[in-house]
């Protein structure tokens, strides 16, 4: 217990005696503490063996003289070769004191176990457990070549260890990271002017190392932002990565005007960089967050125009204001799209770009407002999902829609809906597959009414409309496997239904219908006979298979399929095959009334 104590103590000795300035900012005067208390956490953990580096080394033999622990009033046993773990051991085995270890082995060790970013402390705990373990830290470095500005004399000292002594011709890589605020950036604080002299001074050190930057995240307000973008305008030859934040601006043309030819990743949160700007036309990812408060945003189809080369693009509540020009981006490469937005009229963005039927595209709406009293207009959220599907979306390919999911609910607090669709036929228990495939195109929207609102018609009626909305207006020539597992709780008939599919009873190529939960299997009796005049045809002429997956059956239920199903029958549209996945019944009703009747060809119980 002694010796716990003093290592504790010395610990934090050495911890704050590191150069900090925390009389800049209050809330660093923490950093002590949680320093000290996180290298004892580390020398209590991992010293005696029990973390992931203690049981790296048991399975490995090394066989090493112990070494001096400088700084330390203790002494330690000679450190024991490990026997090898046999697999049917359950003897404890003796803890690896790997504080002894050589220095490549512990430079190794760090490399392997370090996280690769910045805003983690654990560098700094490494270099305070004993003066070997420091010696070998400072000496790497790689170590530091994560800087991290938001600590002015941190991100200094970060960056003195990140040069090699002797000097090397190829020093690491740095990735420059400065927060001027952890929280949005329309709330920046209005701090002291000398703690945003220091602040700034630090990164304009940084930054001046520009032929070493690999990776460059800034969060500052526009001024400060503006100023640090004026001084980077040479050529920047390793960067990869630029992530600014800020809150509403363009940058000028000149904003890395020397060029960064490897740079592919771009994301811009509030604020934009000039359309006419040399870095577009390499960038292969977009990540871009908006409010309408930057050209860059506002002219997004003319920014895309000139990016041949992107491949993943990310909007979030991102508006597009040319209504009127019918002009499209072409993006040819474009192997995934996600749209996120919290106003339905962000969707509009779609119809400003074309896009190969190979694009994985992701649109989620959240927090969307349900409406009070007036009917939604769903055209916003259809109409752009509607013009992807159509023919000649994209020269000379065309999407095409062979497996639908169609899931939701209209919950106490508002009403959700997801739809997935694949461009090949799936097998009805593709969802058992490891790992899934991957859908082609996915919508995910909720609106939501309140936490505590109550569950009402309205409710209701708004989640018909949605789901009806849907499935009339998506194009779905060619579609081969539906599932339905979308559903209100207290719909009063099965209309809602009807009115979704009635374009498409009478498809030519549905083979496969599958449903989901005891609510949606409540109406396919009479969607399978429903006939919307007395001389129309039954429903789905090429259906072969129904799937139920987890019904929970009742008598009357039961009842109603061999009816709708008999009926088929008799009039020539005999099933192939009725599936049962995780179906239940209740005592009164077997469902091996289904064996008994000329309805199908073949049950399968197990599915």
């Amino acid at each position: 217990m002694a010796n716990r104590r003093r290592i504790k103590g010395q610990a934090h000795r050495q911890i704050t005696s590191i150069d900090y300035t925390p009389n800049l900012n209050p809330r660093l005067s923490t950093l002590y503490a949680v320093e000290a208390r996180s290298a004892s956490v580390f020398i209590k953990k991992y010293r005696m063996g029990k973390g992931v580096i203690g049981n790296w080394l048991q399975f490995s033999n090394l066989k090493k003289a112990p070494l001096p622990l400088d700084g330390y009033e203790h002494q330690e046993e000679p450190l024991e070769p490990a026997s090898p773990l046999r697999k049917d051991s359950t003897s404890s085995v003796k803890p690896a004191k790997f504080c002894y270890l050589p220095d490549d082995i512990l430079y190794e060790i760090f490399r392997h176990f370090l996280p690769k970013h910045s805003k983690d402390n654990l560098r700094l705990v490494l270099t305070h457990v004993c003066r070997q373990w420091r010696a070998v830290a400072c000496d790497m470095p790689s170590l530091w070549a994560f800087p991290d500005l938001s600590n002015p004399n941190l991100g200094r000292e970060m960056l003195r260890r990140s040069l090699s002594d002797p000097p090397h011709p190829h020093y690491p890589l740095l990735h420059v990271h400065f927060q001027y605020m952890k929280y949005h950036p329309r709330t920046f604080a209005q701090f002291t002017e000398e703690y945003t002299r220091v602040r700034m001074e630090a990164a304009s050190e940084a930054l001046s190392q520009f032929e070493r930057i690999e990776t460059l995240r800034l969060n500052m307000p526009s001024r400060q932002l503006v100023e640090v973008a004026s001084k980077l305008v040479q050529a920047v030859p390793f960067l990869r990565s630029l992530d600014l934040t800020s809150d509403g601006v363009d940058l000028s043309p000149g904003f890395l005007g020397g060029g960064a030819p490897f740079l592919s990743a771009l994301s811009l949160k509030y604020c934009g960089l000039a359309i006419k700007s040399p870095l577009l036309p390499n960038i292969t990812s977009l990540e871009l967050t908006g409010g309408g408060r930057t050209t860059f945003e506002r002219r997004l189809r003319d920014v895309l125009s000139v990016m041949p080369l992107l491949e993943h693009l990310i909007l979030h509540d991102v508006f597009h204001h040319s209504h009127n020009d019918a002009k499209v981006a072409l993006l040819p490469n474009l192997r995934q799209l996600d749209l996120d937005f919290s106003d339905i009229r962000c969707t509009a963005t779609l119809h400003y770009m074309s896009f190969p039927p190979t694009t994985v595209v992701h649109i989620r709406g959240h927090d969307l407002r349900l409406p009070e009293e007036h009917s939604p207009d769903l055209s916003w959220l259809w109409e752009p999902i509607s013009r992807i599907l159509a023919p000649g979306f994209y020269p000379e390919r065309e999407r095409s829609v062979k497996t639908l999911t169609a899931n939701g609910d209209d919950a106490y607090a508002g009403v959700s809906l997801t739809l997935k669709a694949w461009d090949t036929a799936l097998p009805y228990d593709f969802d058992k597959e490891a790992p899934p495939s991957r859908p082609h195109l996915i919508v995910e929207v909720d609106w939501c009414d309140g936490r505590w609102a109550p569950y009402g018609s309205r409710h209701v009626a708004y989640f018909v409309e949605v789901f009806a909305e849907g499935f009339f207006t998506l194009p779905l020539p060619g579609l081969e496997i539906l599932h339905l597992g979308a559903f209100p709780r207290e719909s009063p008939s099965i209309s809602y239904v009807k009115l979704a599919l009635r374009p498409h009873l009478q498809s030519s190529t549905l083979r496969t219908l599958v449903v989901h939960g005891e609510y949606c299997v409540e109406y396919i009796p009479g969607l399978l006979v429903f006939q919307p005049e007395d001389s129309s045809p039954l429903p789905f002429p090429a259906l072969e298979t129904v799937v139920f997956s987890y019904v929970d059956f009742r008598l009357h239920l039961v009842q109603g399929l061999i009816e709708s199903l008999g009926e088929r029958s008799m009039q020539g549209k005999k099933l192939q095959k009725v599936v049962m996945i995780g179906c239940r019944s209740d005592k009164d009703c077997p469902m091996s009334l289904f064996e008994h009747q000329e309805i199908t060809k073949e049950v399968d119980w197990d599915g």
